[in-house]
């Protein structure tokens, strides 16, 4: 299984954090074209994208 997760387009002034499945952040780090998240604990993780402190996109990550 890959542990890294891939971005495109511009990512400058960008941030991404990761969530628990009871709301608590986890991590926040500057985006970058890829990043490993093989040191997340295993489980589901609700990500959230910001563009200059706008949220431009969330989803869901599994970590096996």
């Amino acid at each position: 299984m890959d542990d890294i997760l891939y971005f495109n387009g511009n990512i400058t002034q960008s941030s991404v954090k990761f969530y628990n499945t009871i709301g608590s952040l986890i991590l926040e780090i500057p985006l970058q074209n890829s990043m490993n998240i093989e040191n997340l604990n295993k489980g589901i993780y609700f990500v959230q994208l910001s563009f200059e402190g706008s949220i431009i996109h969330t989803g869901k990550v599994f970590v096996p």
